[in-house]
């Protein structure tokens, strides 16, 4: 068994590899929204120009429920899905960790 790294760790450390040259060479930017850093805000300016220059990843640690997604969210995440471009989600607790990829109806697929 692995280590548990939080949301909002793997976000970071995503953003701070891409940062210091890893992804050099794909045409891809990260853009992360993290609601810690106090501001919550993705602007359109900046968003716009990572996206005329190619490739955009763009991470959101949030919170969908305690235990379970909450069924109120199915609704929102199911477009997010459907998008062609989507690369899913990731989620979870301290050892165990599920990467959404699709939904089916109201049902969220994921792999353990």
């Amino acid at each position: 068994a692995g280590e548990w790294f939080s949301p909002s760790a793997v976000c970071r450390a995503i953003q701070l590899l891409h940062a210091e040259g890893a992804c050099a060479g794909w045409g891809l930017s990260v853009l992360l929204y993290d609601a810690s850093d106090g501001d919550n805000t993705i602007y359109k300016a900046p968003a716009r120009r990572m996206l005329q220059e190619g490739a955009v990843v763009l991470l959101m640690p949030v919170r969908l429920g305690m235990h379970t997604i909450d069924p109120s969210y199915m609704p929102k995440v199911s477009p997010i899905l459907g998008i062609p471009q989507s690369l899913g989600f990731v989620g979870g607790h301290p050892n165990s960790a599920h990467y959404f990829v699709a939904t089916q109806g109201s049902q969220a697929l994921y792999l353990d």
